[in-house]
Protein backbone atom coordinates (compact mmCIF):
# COMPACT_ATOMS: atom_id res chain seq x y z
CA UNK A 1 0.00 0.00 0.00
CA UNK A 2 1.22 3.49 -0.87
CA UNK A 3 1.85 5.82 2.06
CA UNK A 4 -0.10 9.08 1.78
CA UNK A 5 1.14 12.29 3.37
CA UNK A 6 -1.99 14.28 2.56
CA UNK A 7 -5.52 13.48 1.51
CA UNK A 8 -6.80 14.14 -1.98
CA UNK A 9 -8.79 17.05 -0.57
CA UNK A 10 -5.69 18.54 1.04
CA UNK A 11 -3.80 18.20 -2.24
CA UNK A 12 -6.65 19.89 -4.11
CA UNK A 13 -6.62 22.79 -1.63
CA UNK A 14 -2.89 23.27 -2.37
CA UNK A 15 -3.50 23.43 -6.15
CA UNK A 16 -4.14 27.23 -6.16
CA UNK A 17 -0.86 27.69 -4.26
CA UNK A 18 0.90 25.60 -6.91
CA UNK A 19 -0.68 27.67 -9.69
CA UNK A 20 0.50 30.89 -8.02
CA UNK A 21 4.00 29.38 -7.85
CA UNK A 22 3.83 28.57 -11.57
CA UNK A 23 2.74 32.13 -12.31
CA UNK A 24 5.86 33.35 -10.49
CA UNK A 25 7.97 31.06 -12.70
CA UNK A 26 6.18 32.29 -15.82
CA UNK A 27 6.87 35.92 -14.88
CA UNK A 28 10.60 35.16 -14.95
CA UNK A 29 10.57 33.29 -18.29
CA UNK A 30 11.12 35.07 -21.63
CA UNK A 31 7.67 36.12 -22.92
CA UNK A 32 6.11 33.88 -25.56
CA UNK A 33 8.72 31.12 -25.38
CA UNK A 34 6.97 28.74 -22.98
CA UNK A 35 3.41 27.66 -22.37
CA UNK A 36 2.56 26.45 -18.88
CA UNK A 37 -0.47 24.19 -18.97
CA UNK A 38 -2.16 25.30 -15.76
CA UNK A 39 -4.97 22.79 -16.20
CA UNK A 40 -2.50 19.95 -15.64
CA UNK A 41 -1.35 21.27 -12.25
CA UNK A 42 -1.58 19.02 -9.22
CA UNK A 43 0.07 18.60 -5.83
CA UNK A 44 1.30 15.16 -4.83
CA UNK A 45 -0.30 13.13 -2.09
CA UNK A 46 2.42 10.49 -1.67
CA UNK A 47 5.45 12.68 -0.96
CA UNK A 48 6.08 14.44 2.35
CA UNK A 49 7.09 17.74 0.73
CA UNK A 50 4.55 20.00 -0.93
CA UNK A 51 5.50 19.06 -4.48
CA UNK A 52 3.53 20.21 -7.49
CA UNK A 53 3.67 19.21 -11.13
CA UNK A 54 2.44 20.74 -14.38
CA UNK A 55 2.96 20.32 -18.10
CA UNK A 56 5.13 22.89 -19.91
CA UNK A 57 5.69 23.28 -23.64
CA UNK A 58 8.54 25.11 -25.35
CA UNK A 59 6.79 27.14 -28.05
CA UNK A 60 7.84 26.39 -31.62
CA UNK A 61 9.61 23.11 -30.87
CA UNK A 62 7.85 19.85 -31.74
CA UNK A 63 7.40 17.28 -28.98
CA UNK A 64 8.69 19.61 -26.30
CA UNK A 65 6.02 18.93 -23.68
CA UNK A 66 7.64 18.17 -20.36
CA UNK A 67 6.48 17.68 -16.80
CA UNK A 68 7.81 20.35 -14.48
CA UNK A 69 8.00 19.07 -10.93
CA UNK A 70 8.52 21.77 -8.30
CA UNK A 71 8.66 22.15 -4.54
CA UNK A 72 6.37 24.93 -3.31
CA UNK A 73 9.02 26.01 -0.77
CA UNK A 74 11.76 26.56 -3.38
CA UNK A 75 12.79 29.67 -5.30
CA UNK A 76 10.88 29.89 -8.63
CA UNK A 77 14.04 31.22 -10.29
CA UNK A 78 15.72 27.80 -10.21
CA UNK A 79 12.79 26.29 -12.14
CA UNK A 80 12.72 29.12 -14.67
CA UNK A 81 16.46 28.65 -15.25
CA UNK A 82 15.97 24.88 -15.65
CA UNK A 83 13.26 25.45 -18.27
CA UNK A 84 15.52 27.84 -20.17
CA UNK A 85 18.31 25.24 -20.15
CA UNK A 86 15.80 22.65 -21.39
CA UNK A 87 14.75 24.99 -24.23
CA UNK A 88 18.37 25.65 -25.17
CA UNK A 89 19.13 21.92 -25.25
CA UNK A 90 16.11 21.27 -27.50
CA UNK A 91 17.13 24.06 -29.86
CA UNK A 92 20.68 22.67 -30.01
CA UNK A 93 19.37 19.16 -30.73
CA UNK A 94 17.06 20.50 -33.45
CA UNK A 95 19.88 22.50 -35.04
CA UNK A 96 22.16 19.45 -34.98
CA UNK A 97 19.45 17.35 -36.65
CA UNK A 98 18.90 19.99 -39.36
CA UNK A 99 22.62 20.49 -40.06
CA UNK A 100 23.59 18.88 -43.38
CA UNK A 101 26.14 16.07 -43.16
CA UNK A 102 29.70 17.07 -43.87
Amino acid sequence: MVERFRTHGEALRLRPVAIQFLMRIEAILPPGEFEIHYGTTFVGETVPEEVGCAGVTVCGIARSLTALEFNLDDDPLEYAEALIRYRDRLIEERNDAERPPE
